[in-house]
């Protein structure tokens, strides 16, 4: 599941239905090194793509680089495919802190792609290469930072890179055991560092309520979620706090699930890998959670869930999507029998039992797309803005489910010239196993859509874009 959920960091970025996109307008290439190696992407609207691979053994010799693990060169695109910077991170130790596939390490990145950190070492030693709008490194080696404390989670807003430290404190004769938050931040321009307390409110050892978690993060504030578990039974709220850089708490309010009562609650997910962020001894990646999603850009929250109706009048299964506003104010709801055709013409007898996890997906234009992955294929559910169901789609017999299969899964999919480019070309190549087994990403921008191949055997990968009219 680690590797399907890692796929889904890289999903597309959007989908306007109303806007038609006219043919290809533009192709380029760019040269990988021997034994260079794509890992993964993101994409953020307005701002671009950033890819990560293995670095070249080679190309780091050349440089001057030692070591037995060269580290990652990572790209910097425009969301037309032109590349802005690239960048050799250099040798890194063996273990990592964070992982991302082969690499040990991983990119943080602030909402705006404007600042870049690839992050690797171990609890004993963090190393930190800053990269800038122009593409400048700015190299920091940070020790003992954990000591011994946990570390909770990093993230990078415009202005700083940001790692939340967890301390426990024992329980003393009259005092009880609590958790400490720290807050370590540094300058993104000059690496200076500073610290802070979160002055987040206690949670009793026998409530109800978990631990608090970081889940996401805007340039001016964090958010922290506890969740509310009662027994046996499933999530029925959701505490969130809205926590200022300077740690104190700005807001702290409750989304009430229980407007989906009548539907029996279950889903299995982890929204946050959609953030540039890395999590670490977070306890909200149980089956049992609420699913839930922060979308910052557009003053929005997210829950969701499939499951039985247990109200006595609908047998069936069925799903519910809720938004609030970041106050948790309840904007709509919509909550209605999983789609016929997903049964029927589906491999599975049921969603809700056999899905493995799901993916709440916000385009730029503020569509939604959920999708159910079960038994190797992927179950999408499409809504308008304002929550009515679009329509359904899936797709049998996927394998694995990656990228490849995701990106492309919406209504309609046959009007996207980017779609109709790669299928005609998958037909061309029918018998050609080297592009079969090479690898694509697609992304939906607001100004056109953008396709990356990355053939199996190669020297280069290729950028397709096409304009949007």
């Amino acid at each position: 599941m680690k590797l399907v959920l890692s796929l889904f960091l890289i999903f597309s970025i959007g989908l306007l239905h109303s806007i038609i996109l006219q043919g290809q307008t533009n192709s380029t290439s760019i040269t990988l090194q021997k034994d260079e190696t794509p890992q993964s992407a993101y994409a953020v609207d307005g701002a671009g793509v950033l890819f990560l691979n293995k670095a070249s053994m080679e190309e780091a010799k050349q440089g001057g680089l030692r070591g037995n693990y060269p580290g990652a060169k990572i790209y910097r695109l425009n969301t037309q495919g032109q590349k802005i910077w690239e960048v050799l991170t250099g040798p890194q130790s063996y273990q990592g802190l964070l992982e991302e596939t082969s690499i040990m390490g991983k990119m943080i990145f602030s909402s705006g792609l404007e600042t870049v950190y690839f992050v690797s070492g171990t609890q004993q030693k963090l190393l930190l290469t800053r990269i800038n709008t122009q593409g400048e490194t700015k190299k920091l080696e940070i020790e003992n930072l954990f000591g011994y404390n946990f570390p909770h989670a990093m993230f990078c807003t415009k202005n700083e890179f940001a790692v939340i430290i967890r301390r426990n404190e024992p329980g003393k004769k009259g005092i009880p055991a609590k958790k400490i938050y720290f807050l370590h931040t540094w300058d993104n321009e000059n690496l200076t560092k500073r610290e802070i307390t979160l002055e987040l409110p206690l949670v009793e050892k026998n409530s109800a309520y978990s631990d608090w978690s970081y889940y996401s993060n805007s340039d001016d504030a964090m958010y922290f979620v506890s969740h509310y578990t009662p027994g046996l039974v499933h999530d029925t709220k959701v505490r969130i706090l809205k926590v200022d850089f300077a740690g104190k708490v700005q807001a702290d309010f409750m989304l009430d699930l229980a407007i989906n009562k009548a539907l029996g609650m279950y889903s299995v997910t982890n929204p946050r890998m959609l953030h540039g962020a890395g999590y670490f001894d977070t306890n909200i990646n149980q089956s049992d959670m609420a699913s839930l999603l922060f979308d910052i850009k557009n003053n929005a929250i997210y829950t969701w869930g499939v499951g039985l109706w247990t109200d006595q009048k609908k047998r069936s299964e069925g799903f519910y999507l809720n938004k609030y506003d970041l106050n948790g104010q309840l904007e709509w709801t919509t909550q209605e029998e999983i789609p016929k055709s997903f049964v029927k013409n589906g491999l599975v007898k049921s969603v809700y039992a056999l899905h493995s996890f799901s993916v709440l997906q916000v385009n730029f234009d503020q569509t939604l797309r959920l999708h159910f992955l079960a038994l190797g294929s992927i179950y999408t559910l499409e809504f308008f803005p304002h929550g009515d169901l679009r329509g359904s789609f899936f797709n049998n017999d996927v394998g694995t489910p990656s990228i490849s299969d995701a990106s492309f899964h919406f209504v309609d999919r046959d009007t996207s010239p980017a779609f109709n480019f790669l299928r005609k070309k998958y037909e061309v190549e029918a018998k050609n196993k080297d592009f079969a087994k090479g690898s694509f990403h697609f992304f939906r921008f607001t100004d056109g859509e953008l396709l990356a191949e990355f053939p199996k055997i190669s020297d280069r990968f290729d950028l397709h874009w096409f304009k949007r009219e």
